[in-house]
């Protein structure tokens, strides 16, 4: 066994870690740091901000949805992440809605004031963005998340490309297979394992920069 991020890592998932890099630096050796930082991740908030990722996704029938949310510090610390099957036909966008919402559930007793919410889903940030009630069918949805979004000092949601967004989809996909819900408090699953060990490794490249 082997610790990454104080987890235990499986002889299997280091393995995968391996080859994840292996992998990235063959394609992004040639790269200038600046291109290599832009492309595999987004930025870290600022001291004492946090940030949350979210995803949902559908099965391939259309009846199962997974939703997929991660927490993070300013060092890229992994505070909360969590999988959640969602049932009944849900539509894309409403899907990703929901996970903005329970992202907010699952982070709004933490004790957190600053916190930027990243979604994938343009359509879903421009309607959080609209002012007044939304016309959408998510209407409600969106609703209720800007009620939680209310109890924080700030508290914005912004987009970020499927490429910044990487762990919170692997997470939402990950969240059509599990029973309910699964939560890891300060930690995560080796399902995303190899993202971190790259956003890490891109992280160590930029400051060496």
């Amino acid at each position: 066994m082997k610790i990454f991020e104080e987890k235990c890592v499986s002889a299997a998932a280091d393995v995968g870690n391996a080859l994840a890099m292996q992998q990235s630096f063959k394609e992004l050796k040639c790269k200038p740091v600046l291109v290599v930082k832009n492309y595999c991740r987004s930025e870290f908030p600022p001291p004492g901000s946090f940030k949350l990722n979210v995803d949902g996704a559908l099965s391939s029938n259309g009846l199962i949805a997974g939703v997929g949310v991660i927490l993070r510090d300013s060092k890229g610390e992994v505070m909360m992440s969590a999988a959640k099957k969602e049932q009944g036909g849900l539509n894309a966008v409403e899907i990703e809605g929901l996970a903005i919402l329970h992202g907010l559930q699952f982070s709004n007793h933490l004790g957190i004031h600053n916190l930027v919410i990243e979604s994938d889903s343009l359509l879903v940030v421009n309607e959080f963005a609209r002012q007044g009630s939304s016309k959408a069918a998510i209407g409600n949805t969106i609703k209720q998340a800007k009620e939680l979004m209310r109890r924080f000092s700030s508290c914005v949601v912004q987009y970020a490309n499927r490429s910044f967004n990487a762990a919170a989809h692997s997470l939402a996909k990950f969240g059509l297979c599990v029973k309910n819900i699964s939560l890891w408090w300060g930690s995560f699953p080796d399902v995303i394992s190899n993202i971190l060990w790259i956003d890490s490794l891109v992280e160590v490249l930029v400051l060496d920069e």
